[in-house]
């Protein structure tokens, strides 16, 4: 939507709340007869702030739709019984939390000296709405597929006798955030490695396709571990989005969901993606650092303008023992665009952690420190315009996962191409992307000058997992410095096995080192090509194993396209290749 339309419906939004909600159709009718997108997103905001008013924003006092079901289900009976055995194995002790749709019980394993977990069940009642149950099933899927300390740990699913399905979970002996943001504002040390550990399990649920989509101090454990540490756990997944469209839509209609005021923009406005999740955690390091959060707004529409006009006071004037670069790092994962965030949660961390820390202290004090001191400051200062590059910082990661759009990660579309989303087996949520194309078509994310200079000088890998169903898929570096292209290339030999080939010629004929892969040709394999700055060769892995190495690229159609995958006709009439996922990643300098 331009910004010219977006004002318009801004307005038309505007008009209608002056009207009853059973008359805001017939309203936008009259009012705008001419534009049906406009009119159509006037009327989902309208919607989605009646809603989200009556959820979350209720002044205090006001009985809301939430209130009523949360006193209902406050007067039901406890679901299950002290000392009730499910699965024979799990002993109920109590019940030690609700929320709108669940219920959550601490139990003993007695098939392992009793150790405590967390037993999960929807409301009585409630496992028949679709919605709810589907909700669940979510996060049973979202969970068990996240491998990582910091990620709450799936222990087992089953069915109580009455026909129930429960979560089984690890239980974390700890307090929340929020409990301790009760108490004040969070050291830098301690909130240096909150964001730490906490950026690392975002990172690897991310590589797993799930959006925790709920991110907030109450979702996030802390344990003590002893000697003084503390282990980080994230808990709540229930409304996270294993990536995945309605079957047959061309767009995804997503209600919004998660606690408002730590919500992204684009949140707001029905998409979410990983970087969701970054922008959430830069609330969450905002509130930890200055006890309040970015924004306050009374509703998600004043909200949403708040993020977009991007007034936000740097943390450094609420807190005088902040370091002024920290601001850069958390107003960098407040952005209104996506784009303009960190490429990961871990990235967001480390610029954090790097931020945080002091200034070097004046000049005239290295002076009196002696030539020592004087030399060690000069080659820290070589060593970061080296790790640098003269170019200022720069993301390391390019990638996207799962079944979302690859334009969502910045990458651009070109040529004849067509995206379409594939389903996982169980039907459960989308673990892929399909790209048809009836000649070629890819797409692209360009590098800056420091991204593809670093990348040549520090080193670089690769990774995609696909499969070629007809024509050839295909991923490539190409960047502008290096004078040559790196390629790698599959399609189905004529005994149906797929064939990866790294590119050495095109002009006569494409041609280059092959490998032929073992299997059945509708299996998806992980290609994996890594650069030696060194020895400005690449090798490449199948599925763990080097397969081919020595390449060297080659030096035809150069165009600085950056980042590309795609596919492309090959003895074929049409071109279409499934993708799992494509990461680039820029190596760390060398010191």
């Amino acid at each position: 939507m331009t910004s010219g339309k977006w004002e318009r419906t801004k307005s038309l939004f505007e008009a209608a709340l002056e009207q009853g909600g059973s008359q805001w159709e017939e309203f936008l009718d009259r009012a705008c007869p001419d534009d049906d997108e406009v009119r159509k997103e006037a009327l989902r905001l309208l919607r989605e702030r009646d809603r989200l008013e009556t959820e979350f924003l209720e002044p205090p006092g006001k009985q809301t739709l939430l209130d009523r079901a949360a006193r209902s289900l406050a007067s039901d009976p406890p679901a299950r019984c002290p000392g009730e055995v499910l699965a024979e194995r799990y002993v109920v002790e109590r019940e030690i939390g609700r929320g709108g749709s669940g219920v959550v019980y601490l139990a003993r394993d007695r098939q392992l000296h009793s150790r405590p977990v967390v037993v999960k069940f929807l409301h009585a009642g409630w496992e028949e709405h679709a919605r709810l149950k589907a909700r669940f099933l979510l996060e049973i899927e979202a969970l068990s597929r996240i491998r990582h300390s910091g990620v709450v740990g799936v222990l087992d699913v089953g069915q109580a006798p009455d026909g129930r399905s429960f979560l089984v979970m690890e239980y974390v002996e700890g307090a929340t955030l929020r409990s301790l943001l009760e108490e004040g504002t969070v050291a830098l040390p301690q909130a240096t490695g909150i964001v730490d550990m906490v950026g690392e399990a975002l990172d690897a649920a991310h590589q797993c396709g799930i959006l925790h989509r709920d991110l907030k101090p109450e979702n996030i454990m802390l344990e003590p571990a002893g000697a003084g540490r503390t282990i980080v756990k994230l808990i709540d997944f229930g409304i996270a989005k294993v990536q995945y469209e309605e079957p047959g839509t061309q767009t995804e209609t997503v209600t919004i969901l998660g606690t408002v005021r730590y919500v992204a923009p684009e949140q707001l406005m029905g998409r979410s993606e990983p970087r969701s999740d970054i922008y959430a955690l830069g609330v969450v390091c905002y509130e930890m650092l200055t006890g309040r959060r970015p924004f306050e707004p009374e509703t998600p529409f004043q909200l949403y303008e708040m993020q977009r006009a991007g007034k936000v006071t740097p943390p450094s004037r609420l807190r005088k023992d902040l370091p002024k670069r920290a601001d850069h790092a958390i107003l960098r994962a407040l952005s209104f665009r996506p784009e303009n965030r960190q490429s990961s949660a871990r990235e967001f961390a480390a610029e954090f952690r790097r931020g945080r820390e002091r200034k070097l202290p004046p000049f005239r004090k290295w002076v009196r420190a002696g030539v020592v001191s004087a030399a060690l400051f000069l080659t820290a200062a070589a060593g970061w315009r080296w790790t640098q590059g003269g170019w200022g910082s720069y993301e390391h990661v390019i990638q996207t996962v799962g079944g979302r759009n690859p334009e969502d990660a910045g990458f651009q579309k070109r040529l004849d191409l067509v995206e379409r989303a594939v389903y996982n087996q169980e039907r459960t949520g989308i673990d892929a992307i399909r790209l048809l194309s009836g000649d070629q078509g890819f797409y692209y994310h360009k590098l800056t000058r420091a991204q593809a200079y670093s990348a040549m000088r520090n080193g670089w890998s690769a990774a995609a997992t696909l499969r070629s169903a007809q024509g050839a898929a295909s991923l490539d570096i190409d960047l502008t410095p290096a004078s040559h292209r790196y390629g790698l290339n599959v399609f189905l030999n004529p005994s149906g096995r797929q064939v990866v080939q790294l590119t050495a010629t095109i002009a006569d004929a494409i041609d280059g080192p092959r490998y032929e892969i073992e299997g059945p040709q509708d299996a998806y394999h992980d290609y994996h090509l890594i650069f030696d700055p060194g020895t400005r060769e690449a090798r490449l892995l199948v599925d763990g194993v080097e397969r081919l190495r020595g390449y060297h690229g080659h030096s035809e159609y150069l165009e600085g396209w950056g980042v590309v995958f795609g596919t492309a006709l090959y003895r074929s009439e049409k071109a279409e290749t499934l993708f799992k996922r494509v990461r680039f990643e820029i190596a760390e300098p060398r010191l």
